[in-house]
């Protein structure tokens, strides 16, 4: 019999037999399975009994399932050797028994040496591992030396490769760039500014021993060490004065301690005053250079959200949603900005759906109405179509059949747009039903502008072009969580066209405006090895984003300037 073995990013290990039906992995309590990881979602996957054993399929999760180093994109057959990443955890099949030991003979390690990380240690597996600032890497490096997404790490050929993502500050291994670098036992690795040891299966501690040319260094620094002591015991600043050491130390400890305190109250200006106080006194000084930065951005990201705040009062839902779109899913105020675009969206969908009955025309949508129906009795009742209410439009016009010729005719064609709507709606819950969607619906807004004209108000027609946006942004999702970024880019594009407003899709333009920031600074680096190479993923960053959006001008720009 076989089992599942979960190993967590500090390699700790966790066993299910293959007996069960069906097992739940996320982060909620209710799984079988919980993993405690920001990138693992709720409800990420599951493990379930198939025809021909055991499968696993990702439920829709934010990051995804990587089985053997890629991710897919249906339910996959799995079996003994194969390895499942989830966020940092890596999930394997193995014989029943097989020895703890033994899970860990090919899994290398990095130890942090440096930073808020210093001392911990991360499992590297046979899967890929990436490195960067933000939650979507399994190596999260809260830094600001280190890029979004800075480097990756991967299994090859029985060697594990490190390799630069184009990042800002540069990967540096045995103090030297690098691009791409096969690491060795016991290589120091610096991201950015933040240090590393790799450490290669069945190794885990420094080497001993020092070569001789380090020998001798050290003793000149010995020697270099005395003359400063000495220079400084001859120059030392008089006790209890300002220069005192002691003096100094014990203002820079209250300045840091009052400026932690304003961090946690979110209190940023106080924290930048008191943090600035500490670098006149101590320049170098990494927790100030560092938590510094971050209270400038987290200033600018709590502004970002209350204009949101702002604009939604004021009901200008877009607006709101853009200024939510630009606070980081790094920043402390990113949950609440996520949870302001799902009150923005629920509101926008209950504002759309069913009868207006304070809808009033205007006086040229009124002219234009009464010159299409000149009896009162069918104004009246494409009046109530016009809100919503298809039952009175529709029992009004049986009213009407023996006293207006053309109730009948009007009668039909609003049974007609329900029918269509309807039909839509059935077919868009189909798997791949929605362009068969898309054409009922196309059917129900031709037959809305036999109604009614397009210059008024048609609350049938809102309705239709609401669900037409709703179902290309679902089919446009499930593609962008299988990485098909241009798929998803064209059924947003074309959900945008159909509902301008639609919050979601605002939402997706945005999700691909990230990834394409991200493939632009890959070219950079792709560029000096291959010029063709970089000059596509240019065109893909182009493809990927709106003409309006400023990755997409960047993108251009270098297109015309490596390109031609």
């Amino acid at each position: 019999m076989n089992e599942l073995v979960v190993i967590d990013p500090q390699g700790a290990v966790r066993r299910f037999p293959l007996t069960f039906d069906e097992l739940g992995i996320g982060r909620e309590p209710t799984n079988q399975i919980v993993l405690d990881d920001v990138r693992v979602s709720r409800r990420h996957a599951r493990v379930y009994r198939g025809e021909k054993g055991h499968y696993i399929e990702d439920l829709g999760s934010a990051n995804g399932v990587v089985l053997d180093g890629a991710l897919i994109r249906s339910a996959s057959l799995i079996s003994v050797g194969m390895k499942i990443e989830v966020g940092g955890f890596v999930i394997t099949v193995v014989p029943q028994g097989t020895p703890a030991n033994s899970l860990g003979r090919n899994v290398g390690k990095l130890k942090c040496l440096s930073g808020e990380l210093a001392g911990k240690e991360f499992v590297i597996g046979d899967g890929r591992v990436t490195v960067g600032r933000v939650d979507a890497n399994q190596i999260v490096i809260d830094d600001p030396s280190v890029s979004r997404h800075h480097a990756r790490i991967q299994r090859e050929n029985n060697k594990w490769v490190l390799y630069d993502l184009g990042s800002s500050n540069g990967t540096f291994v045995g103090g030297r760039p690098i691009q791409q670098k096969e690491l060795k036992d016991n290589d120091k690795i610096m991201f950015g500014s933040i240090a590393f040891r790799f450490f290669a299966p069945g190794q885990g501690a420094v080497q001993q021993g020092l070569p001789s040319p380090v020998i001798y260094a050290i003793a000149a620094g010995v020697v270099l060490i005395a003359l400063a002591i000495a220079l400084a015991l001859v120059l030392r600043p008089r006790p209890g004065g300002a220069g005192d050491p002691a003096v100094i130390e014990r203002e820079v400890s209250e300045a840091v301690q009052l400026a932690r305190a304003a961090m946690q109250r979110e209190d940023w200006e106080t924290a930048n005053k008191q943090y600035n106080r500490v670098l006149v006194k101590d320049p170098q000084n990494t927790e100030a250079r560092t938590k510094l930065k971050l209270a400038e951005e987290f200033a600018v990201h709590r502004q970002m959200l209350a204009t949101a705040q702002d604009l939604f009062q004021r009901n200008d839902k877009v607006g709101a949603i853009k200024s939510l779109l630009r606070v980081p899913t790094t920043s402390v105020y990113a949950e609440r900005a996520q949870k302001l675009a799902v009150q923005i969206s629920e509101a926008q969908r209950a504002e759309s759906k069913g009868v207006k009955k304070d809808l009033k025309l205007t006086a040229d949508e009124e002219s234009a109405l009464r010159s299409r129906y000149g009896t009162p009795g069918s104004f009246a009742a494409v009046i109530m179509y016009l809100k919503g209410d298809f039952e009175t439009a529709l029992n009004s016009l049986a009213k009407l059949q023996r006293k207006e010729a053309n109730a009948n005719a009007i009668a039909k064609d609003i049974r007609s747009v329900r029918v269509k709507q309807a039909d839509g709606a059935v077919a868009s819950q189909a798997a791949d039903g929605v362009e068969k969607a898309l054409k009922e619906w196309e059917e129900a807004l031709r037959l809305d502008l036999t109604i009614a004209p397009e210059s008024v108000r048609s609350q049938p027609r809102a309705d239709i072009r609401r669900m037409m946006g709703d179902s290309l942004y679902r089919a446009g999702y499930h593609k962008f969580i299988r990485g098909d970024y241009a798929e998803a880019f064209a059924y947003w594009k074309r959900g945008a066209e159909r509902s301008p407003e639609n919050v979601d899709i605002l939402q997706g333009f945005m999700r691909l405006e990230n990834i394409a920031e991200r493939l632009l600074q890959e070219t950079d680096r792709i560029a000096q090895a291959d010029k063709t190479k970089a000059c596509q993923k240019l065109t893909e960053v182009v493809g990927l984003t709106l003409d309006t959006a400023e990755v997409n001008a960047k993108a251009r720009a270098k297109i015309l300037e490596l390109c031609r």
